[in-house]
């Protein structure tokens, strides 16, 4: 609210500055205002046409929205202008994803991974996708590939650790989440994960402890889990 307060202030005084009324709308998405925010971003369009990340941005105020059609829009856009940007990409996979578009979905992602081997977002992606068609087997090969280059990382635990819970093996997903807070003991997902493996396993009190602590981090979280113990 406070950035807000002074990119406005910004913004009347260089109102041709494209990136002030960019960073204005960026705020105002931050601050839950999504229409300010679309007017900001469009009037940076307006004077900078050309700058891919403002479609991007606009994107994702678009999507805030629930206005999936012209957020896919906004970030064809930038990629027409940057076939190389790789939010765009990832969030259009997002979108596609999100409508169960899967193999919609699974280009975007693949591409992303093809253009960017190491990164991990494109394979969290890509499993997901997978998992969410039920092709097990596949999500794992994909968190496999994820593990070859970071064993170390959390987020690719507390994947697995969802992966094991769609399976339902339980008690494997209480050992990959249990791995993940290891390594991250303030990972939200990997406390959720663990508190809802538990659930399922009937262990109420262990559920419970996962979800009280869980309610330090992240309150939201913390009451879907608590609806899950004591529907």
């Amino acid at each position: 609210a406070e950035a807000v307060a002074h990119l406005r202030d910004a913004v009347k005084a260089t109102p041709d500055s494209a990136e002030a009324w960019n960073t204005l709308g960026r705020a105002l998405h931050r601050n839950g205002d999504q229409l300010e925010a679309e007017r900001a971003m469009r009037e940076a369009i307006r004077l900078a046409p050309g700058r891919t990340a403002y479609y991007t941005h606009l994107g994702l105020v678009l999507t805030e929205q629930q206005r999936l059609n012209d957020a896919i829009a906004a970030y064809f856009t930038a990629l027409g202008i940057d076939p190389a940007n790789r939010e765009a990409r990832y969030n259009l996979g997002y979108i596609y994803h999100r409508r169960k578009q899967y193999p919609l979905a699974l280009m975007q992602f693949r591409r992303l991974k093809a253009e960017h081997p190491h990164s991990l977002d494109s394979r969290f992606a890509i499993a997901t996708v997978y998992r969410d068609q039920g092709q097990f087997d596949a999500a794992a090969a994909e968190l496999d590939e994820a593990l070859a280059i970071d064993s170390t990382n959390a987020a690719i635990w507390v994947e697995y650790g969802f992966l094991a819970t769609h399976r339902r093996r339980y008690s494997e997903a209480v050992t990959l989440f249990q791995r993940a807070l290891v390594l991250d003991s303030a990972n939200t997902r990997a406390r959720y994960g663990l508190g809802l493996a538990h659930t399922f396993r009937r262990e109420w009190v262990a559920a419970q402890a996962q979800c009280d602590t869980l309610g330090t981090f992240d309150r939201d979280l913390a009451a879907r889990l608590q609806r899950a113990i004591t529907p």
